[in-house]
């Protein structure tokens, strides 16, 4: 039984990034040890101080161990550098001697530090994630605490007191952006963790917000897909449940959303029958991660109908599949 890893990344916020993340731990992983990106019970953190992330995490923090990669000046708390462009063996190198540290002070019988293999029916921390630690959880938190639907919403810049991020219009399901629509990408896979984002609410006529209203726009309804499709990372939302019985209400609009290879067959598939997330991965097994980013994406437009079954007593039951259906149930209204 071989020993588990978790590695964290702060500052690298692209799905390519943590693509070529996990092709490297995988590699480096053994018999004895197995490396796995996860955002809890973490062993290790990978920082890259060029981003906003980055930075402000060495500022409020210094773990260790850490890996620092950086272009310019590495922090005095580095334990271990890794010069860009970032090399394969760089970071095997790396983990090597992270590991000879880790083996050396890590008693054998401290679950807390060491995490052991689960068995199959149990769920693996690196196959979720908290919606709440990114700007999808943020957004769907500031719609749920709307209390009329011709209130506005207006998030503000991380690290920022006062620069408008979004500004979104919930009757007219209408976003407005400080700058440019694809500008908001580099802030979907922003891992926020305990950064505080500014939300005020406003009425629509209000002349605070009224001169933010005629810059780039996107319809809510993008602004929701993209931003779980880009958190999910190939991950689902914790407590989700990969056993219900799902059928897609309709197809998505793909075209106009932020599209990863494989939407068209897991599209077609969950609309034509009704299936977990789990026989969903049995039909196609190799697009397992595009299936949770699929759902994340979905279930936060409430896509997915209602299916029922019967219970023990012989009685009917709704499945409750859409995470965000109550948060948004209003807006539909």
């Amino acid at each position: 039984m071989n020993t588990i890893i978790n590695v964290r990344l702060l500052g690298f916020n692209g799905y390519r990034d943590h693509q070529n993340f996990k092709y490297i731990l995988e590699r480096r992983s053994d018999k004895a040890f197995r490396f796995q990106l996860s955002e809890s019970d973490v062993h290790l953190t990978i920082v890259d101080p060029d981003s906003t992330e980055g930075s402000h995490f060495l500022i409020t923090n210094k773990p260790s161990p850490s890996v620092y990669v950086a272009t310019a000046e590495f922090p005095e708390s580095a334990k271990y550098i890794i010069s860009k462009p970032i090399k394969v063996e760089e970071i095997h190198h790396i983990l090597d001697e992270f590991l000879s540290t880790f083996n050396a002070h890590t008693p054998s019988n401290n679950s807390n530090q060491v995490l052991k293999n689960k068995s199959p029916s149990t769920k693996s921390s690196s196959n979720f994630y908290q919606p709440n630690n990114y700007l999808q959880g943020r957004i769907l938190d500031s719609l749920s605490k709307v209390k009329s639907g011709d209130e506005c919403i207006r998030l503000i810049m991380p690290f920022s007191q006062s620069e408008m991020l979004i500004i979104i219009l919930t009757k007219d399901r209408k976003v407005f952006v400080s700058r440019e629509v694809n500008e908001l990408d580099k802030f979907y896979g922003f891992m926020f963790g305990e950064t505080e984002v500014k939300i005020d609410y406003f009425k629509k006529s209000d002349p605070e917000i009224k001169d933010n209203l005629q810059g780039p726009s996107l319809s809510l309804e993008k602004l929701l897909w993209d931003a779980s499709a880009c958190a999910s990372l190939g991950r689902l939302p914790c407590d989700t449940s990969e056993t219900e019985q799902l059928r897609l209400k309709r197809w998505p609009n793909l075209t106009r959303k932020k599209f990863k290879p494989g939407f068209l067959q897991v599209a077609a598939l969950w609309s034509q029958n009704s299936l977990s997330i789990e026989q969903m991965k049995q039909n196609l097994p190799k697009l397992e991660q595009q299936i949770n980013a699929f759902y994340s994406a979905a279930s936060s437009l409430d896509l997915f109908e209602e299916v029922h079954d019967f219970n023990d007593s012989g009685s009917r039951r709704t499945v409750d599949k859409g995470l965000f259906k109550k948060i948004l149930s209003w807006v539909r209204s």
